[in-house]
C-alpha cells in the first residue's frame, strides 16, 4: 500500500491496517516517528472542499501502539497557512516509539 501526501484515511479499521504495517516493518529496536490529525479542535480554512482526514482521539492513537517504548508523545495545536492562504489551526499528535527489542510487538 502506497499513500500519498494528500491521501486522508478513511476508516479506523484502516489506519489499524497501516500502523501494524508499520510495526512489521520497523526492525526489533527501530524507531516509528508519527504525525497525525486528532479529534480535538480544528479549523479547515485554506483546504480543498471535501478535505476530511479521519479524526481519532489521542488516546486511541496511544492505544494502537501498546507494547511500545513511548519516548515521546504531544497533543497540541498547531496554527498554519498555505500559500499565504488564511492562517488556521490543527490539534495535532505526534509520538516517537520504539520496537522492543523482543517480543511480539
Amino acid at each position: 500500500m502506497q499513500l500519498a501526501h494528500s491521501t486522508c484515511l478513511d476508516t479506523v479499521d484502516t489506519l489499524t491496517d497501516i500502523v501494524h504495517r508499520i510495526r512489521g516493518w520497523c526492525a526489533l529496536g527501530g524507531y516509528a516517528v508519527l504525525s497525525m490529525f486528532n479529534d480535538r479542535s480544528h479549523s479547515w480554512e485554506g483546504h480543498p472542499e471535501g478535505f476530511a482526514p479521519l479524526l481519532v482521539s489521542h488516546s486511541k492513537i496511544l492505544k494502537l501502539w501498546l507494547g511500545w517504548e513511548l519516548l515521546f508523545a504531544s497533543d497540541t495545536n498547531l496554527t498554519d497557512s498555505h500559500g499565504g492562504g488564511e492562517v488556521h489551526t490543527h490539534s495535532i499528535s505526534r509520538l516517537l516509539l520504539r520496537k522492543p527489542r523482543r517480543g511480539l510487538a
